[in-house]
């Protein structure tokens, strides 16, 4: 029975992971676009403390869903440094 299933094979060529690799992307630029932030944009941002930081603005997790997330929750990094959105100072995209 198992054999006549074909799991290769889409109709019209949908492909079930792009498609949710294309809302991931979408539901990013919504959260970017609430925070005020550039994710996944080379920036340069001055924290609160002083701190400057040179790279891609990324969130510091990978969430499976990206839209209920909240503005105060939000941690994001640049490389290794982690920090909160509440901590920016300046972001200023390269």
């Amino acid at each position: 029975m198992q054999g006549d299933l074909n799991f290769n094979q889409q109709p019209d060529g949908f492909d079930g992971y792009s498609a949710w690799h294309a809302q991931r992307a979408h539901a990013q630029q919504l959260l970017a676009h609430k925070l005020g932030v550039p994710l996944n944009r080379m920036v340069c941002v001055r924290l609160n403390d002083g701190m400057e930081l040179t790279g891609v603005l990324r969130l510091k997790e990978e969430l499976l869903f990206v839209d209920t997330l909240k503005p105060g929750e939000v941690e994001l990094c640049i490389g290794r440094v982690a920090f909160k959105q509440s901590e920016i100072e300046s972001c200023v995209v390269k």
